[in-house]
């Protein structure tokens, strides 16, 4: 990051009420009547995940599952002990829509089974996953996955280039300038020694957004959470500066302080965020935050601003 004198005010974007992450954040709608499944056992547990949960005996999740053009809902559980479980599971891209429903299993201790549904092509970059399981007769709060179609990138290519690198990672992600360099993003960006400032993230991305446009901020967790949910369901994977030591699987050997990262979806239980997939450019993977490791990587990231957020995100 550049001298912490460096232009970019404090509250860019107006402050989101918290209750703004209980309204359209998973867009599952679907038809009426649900189409009956059959329980299965297959399960493929990855970056598009809630966190699991436990009520009576059984430990439960929902998966975006995505596999070349394809994804799909996956609805799984795990019982410690005896359970009677069902679940209606939702997915929803653009103008598909469709749902559902595993009728009640009964399950016994170190069970798993899942409800799956069935494979549909994303015709926009956002799309979204929902569940609502009933365990022991008893309504569970509702589960929620959205996440943009795909992403990937390659290590960022110089020390200083996580801007860059998170920045290429973000456009694949759209589809969006397929041929532009992580060099040709640095120099738009004025990236140098230090790294690449907020803003300046924002104003070169906004080089390949027509809609949706990018703005940079510095602002609390609650705000910075709305941002993210609003920025994904518009397609649009969001920006964050991290302490890279403080991610889940360590730094990686990037030796930095401060860092860019790209968080592509959102994860919720009860219409309230839980969980974010995000692309790292120190090694080109991908990883989960929970809301814990959100807080701990991202919180004071800019010592300028204590216990704020520096975040790029579409509106």
């Amino acid at each position: 990051m550049k001298s912490l004198l460096k232009r970019l005010g404090r509250g860019a974007i107006g402050a989101l009420s918290a209750t703004a992450l209980l309204l359209g954040v998973v867009a599952t709608a679907a038809p009426a009547q649900a189409v009956t499944r059959s329980w299965s056992t297959y399960f493929a547990y990855g970056d598009n995940c809630t966190l699991y949960h436990s009520a009576g005996n059984a430990h439960y999740a929902l998966c975006i599952q995505r596999s070349g053009g394809y994804a799909r809902a996956i609805a799984y559980v795990q019982t410690v002990g005896a359970a009677k479980v069902s679940v209606t599971l939702r997915s929803a891209a653009g103008s598909y829509a469709n749902s559902w429903g595993c009728t009640t299993l009964s399950m016994v201790a170190g069970q798993n089974r899942t409800c799956v549904g069935d494979w549909y092509t994303p015709t926009l970059p956002t799309h979204s996953a929902g569940a609502s399981f009933v365990i022991n007769g008893v309504a569970q709060s509702s589960l929620g996955v959205v996440t943009i179609r795909n992403i990937w990138g390659t290590p960022q290519e110089k020390d200083n280039w996580c801007g860059p690198g998170a920045m290429k990672a973000s456009l694949n992600a759209m589809n969006t300038a397929g041929s532009v360099t992580q060099s040709t993003l640095a120099l738009q960006s004025d990236t140098d020694w230090l790294g690449t400032w907020p803003s300046d993230v924002a104003h070169t991305m906004n080089f390949y957004v027509a809609t949706h446009k990018y703005v940079s901020a510095y602002e609390d967790k609650m705000t910075s959470l709305n941002r993210i949910a609003v920025s994904t369901r518009a397609g649009r994977p969001s920006l964050l500066v991290v302490r890279p030591q403080d991610l889940p699987g360590g730094s990686g050997g990037y030796s930095r302080f401060r860092h860019w990262i790209s968080i592509y979806g959102y994860a919720t239980r009860g219409g309230m965020v839980e969980r974010m997939p995000y692309f790292d450019p120190a090694n080109a993977r991908t990883g989960e935050l929970d809301l814990n490791q959100f807080v701990r990587a991202a919180d004071s990231a800019v010592p300028l601003y204590p216990h704020d957020y520096a975040l790029v995100a579409g509106r």
